[in-house]
């Protein structure tokens, strides 16, 4: 199932960029006081009805009132089974078990206006990603089982709350425009707008380079030391940081209940004639007569797009897989492999195994294993006492453990090449072994200055895996 929290940081001013990601199961419900953000307390998934008539799912239960009354996301997804409210109703409640009721202007008693289901499978670890927030069933991860919340094994639904993700945009990239980063304070925004900054001496810039980093009384600056408007105080206790797609920002403290805190909301500002902006020096603008005054606003709002975290606009890199291939799940032990290299893992009987399909997951011993129970080669193990992690293109692995602030350097991961790929032989599904025409394998260590990189929280989906027919 998927994991909701989004991505984890130090305070320590380490070279490392890496954002650390909470290790699964360590998923946490944020109170939003917004009436159609819904939270699942225990199994189950949404299941959202795709623009091409297909379903995909999701734990993330942020929904809005659509033009005819709908439930849908913010990519105009609509929730499934189709929930309407009518244009004259009021205030909007829906129960722990699903059931939807408003209040009319001339009615005296709650009209049940609908009932949010949930859905269940067998084995919701062979799901797979479909686009950022989404995933699609498999043959293996079985039918997708609708019940009601609070019945048949599923979880309740908590109004105004919801779970939250280790990557927290949940729309798709326009890939190309956004390099992923994994900086927790690199912030996108998919759309129109621009992000406000102050200068020391006083002046209003406007920017879309969003590369901040946090400056010794917890604000967010530019490398010039400009400060980001409105100004949000991230508290120095905090060890998680999460900007919402609606520029909503919370931040996990270090206390015994692990709670997590609202900071505060992040405006972006649109121009009536943005092209009219005046620049000042390097990527910064100021208003002109003819760009018209800014009006800030909420960065989905309005029809603008969404605030992307971990993503920074205008790259010239992007991994070099093809066109699908590459889908960021936000999960702490997917990893994609950009080059030709393998991971090698071992059968519990002997043996190792080659993969591409770089779905991990941590056993009780710490280990790191395939969701079949087949050990990463060369093994590693974390502790038990970690909370999140960080790995690095390079295939580092760094660890934050309760015990310490500082970041534990827990294992490297290696990769296998070969001289012939084309010639391994198949071994189930998505495993191969090697063959005399394959030629042997040769480690290697990722770099991230060469050809082989390993990249966290996102996963390589095979030409097979499409979205299902509806």
């Amino acid at each position: 199932m998927g994991t909701l929290l989004l991505a984890l940081f130090t305070f320590s001013h380490d070279a490392h960029t890496t954002p650390f990601i909470p290790i699964d199961g360590k998923e946490k419900r944020i109170a939003t006081g917004r009436m159609f953000d819904l939270a699942i307390e225990g199994e189950g998934y949404f299941r959202i009805r795709h623009f091409n008539g297909g379903f995909v799912y999701t734990r993330f239960g942020r929904f809005y009132q659509g033009p005819s009354g709908n439930l849908e996301t913010r990519e105009g997804y609509t929730l499934d089974p189709m929930v309407t409210v009518p244009p004259s109703a009021g205030a909007v409640t829906i129960d722990p078990n699903g059931q939807v009721h408003t209040l009319l202007p001339d009615d005296k008693y709650q009209l049940p206006i609908g009932q949010i289901a949930l859905y269940r499978f067998a084995c919701p670890s062979e799901l797979v990603p479909f686009e950022r927030g989404y995933e699609a069933e498999t043959r293996k991860s079985g039918e997708a089982v609708m019940g009601d919340p609070g019945s048949r094994g599923l979880g309740k639904v908590r109004q105004r709350s919801v779970n939250t993700s280790p990557v927290t945009s949940f729309t798709r990239m326009q890939r190309g425009n956004f390099q992923f980063t994994g900086r927790p304070f690199d912030l996108a925004i998919e759309g129109a707008g621009f992000f406000r900054v102050l200068t020391p001496a006083g002046e209003n810039l406007f920017t879309r380079h969003g590369r901040f980093h946090l400056d010794d009384k917890g604000h967010l600056t530019t490398t010039e030391g400009y400060l980001l408007q409105p100004q949000l105080a991230i508290p120095v206790n905090a060890h998680t940081v999460s900007f919402g797609a609606d520029g909503c920002v919370t931040a996990g403290v270090r206390t015994d209940g692990n709670e997590v805190d609202y900071v505060g909301d992040l405006t972006i500002c649109r121009f009536p004639n943005a092209l009219a902006l005046s620049r000042v020096k390097g990527a910064y603008y100021k208003v002109s007569t003819q760009s018209g005054a800014p009006c800030a606003g909420r960065p989905s709002s309005e029809g603008g797009g969404g605030l992307q975290q971990c993503f920074i606009e205008r790259s010239s890199y992007i991994p070099h897989l093809p066109e699908g291939r590459l889908v960021s799940t936000g999960r702490c032990f997917d990893l994609a492999i950009e080059g030709q290299g393998f991971f090698a893992v071992e059968k519990p009987t002997g043996g190792r195994l080659f993969t591409r399909h770089g779905r991990f997951r941590v056993n009780a011993d710490g280990k790191i294993e395939t969701q079949h129970g087949y050990l990463l080669q060369p093994q590693i193990t974390l502790r038990l006492d970690a909370v999140s992690v960080a790995i690095d293109p390079d295939g580092t692995i760094r660890a934050i453990v309760a015990s310490q602030a500082a970041p534990v350097r827990v294992g490297q991961i290696i990769l296998c090449r070969f001289t012939n790929p084309l010639a391994l032989t198949s071994f189930g599904d998505r495993y191969f072994q090697a063959s005399k025409e394959s030629g042997v394998p040769a480690s290697i260590t990722p770099s991230a200055g060469g050809h082989d990189k390993v990249w966290q929280g996102f996963i390589e989906r095979s030409p097979q895996e499409q979205f299902p027919p509806p």
